[in-house]
């Protein structure tokens, strides 16, 4: 139940002109009325004089000024909005125009089209926006990306063509790690896909030779404490069962957290280490034979 009615005297509002008036001039967008019968403005706010560089006065002396401070080659098509408008009831458009001063800008004008009393008053309404600063940062956005993707790409082209592995890796304070990026060459020389090293880094240490898996953590260790330069060769045994030599070479960066990224280069030295061997094979051989030799003339 409504509470009894005290017939105390509501508050009434300001005078609606002067009350919608001064909220409208707070606006950034500019605002206006249009007497589409006439074509003469009944209403401009404040914005207008910022976004046009005009004073009111100005329109409301030459109803054609907003058209003609449009660029020539749009002002067609502004015409047709406004056309679209009253028979629609709204339509927007992007144009530019020109200031004073020579300057352009990009306004964004949207058109809402009002009849009233069996359309004895009909009003063209507008709501116009600079967006000339937002046009701005959009370009610079897409140069920006643009850029970056063709730097991806160029770096993406770059990492296929080094006969190594290019990766950055992330040892976190608590302990966890992750590959953040590790290049193609993984798939052909780890048999892993690079996708999947980067879910899961224990796909690639469990590639390590058991025999050489405790001094790979170890300088690893010393690298982190020291932030120094790691460089490390062990080996490998493949999902195939191939076996392979690495040699990997990193800097260690610590970061305000205290976790450490890693950028090194892995590089397959298998046929390295067994033109290694076999020159060691050789010159044990050839030692051998000399001694031989040596007692036999002996």
């Amino acid at each position: 139940m409504l509470p009894e009615n005290k017939s105390k005297k509501l508050p009434s509002l300001p005078d609606s002109q002067f009350w919608v008036g001064g909220i409208m001039n707070e606006l950034q967008e500019g605002i206006w009325s249009v007497d589409a019968n006439t074509n003469q403005f009944v209403y401009i706010n404040q914005a207008v004089e910022n976004i046009y560089g005009r004073h009111r006065n100005d329109f409301y002396e030459n109803e054609n000024l907003w058209l003609e401070v449009i660029h020539p080659r749009e002002q067609d098509s502004v015409n047709d909005c406004v056309f679209q408008a009253k028979n629609t009831g709204k339509a927007e458009i992007e144009y530019h125009i020109f200031l004073l001063n020579g300057e352009t800008r990009l306004l964004h004008h949207k058109f809402l089209y009002i009849a009233k009393e069996n359309h004895k008053k009909q009003y063209l309404n507008s709501i116009i926006t600079d967006i000339t600063e937002a046009q701005k940062l959009k370009s610079k956005l897409v140069k920006v990306q643009k850029e970056s993707k063709t730097k991806a790409h160029e770096f993406q082209r770059l990492t296929h063509n080094i006969p190594g592995i290019i990766y950055q890796w992330k040892k976190n304070i608590d302990g966890s790690d992750k590959f953040i990026y590790i290049s193609p060459n993984c798939q052909e020389i780890c048999e892993l896909d690079p996708a999947d090293v980067q879910q899961n880094s224990a796909l690639m240490w469990e590639l390590i030779h058991p025999d050489d898996l405790e001094a790979f953590w170890k300088s690893v260790a010393v690298a982190a404490q020291t932030l120094s330069n790691w460089q490390f060769k062990w080996r490998i045994i493949t999902k195939s069962g191939t076996v392979k030599w690495l040699s990997g070479i990193a800097q260690p960066e610590k970061q305000s957290n205290g976790d450490l990224v890693w950028y090194g280069v892995l590089l397959d030295i298998s046929e390295q280490q067994a033109t290694l061997r076999e020159r060691q094979q050789t010159e044990v051989a050839l030692q051998q034979s000399e001694a031989k030799n040596a007692l036999f003339l002996a």
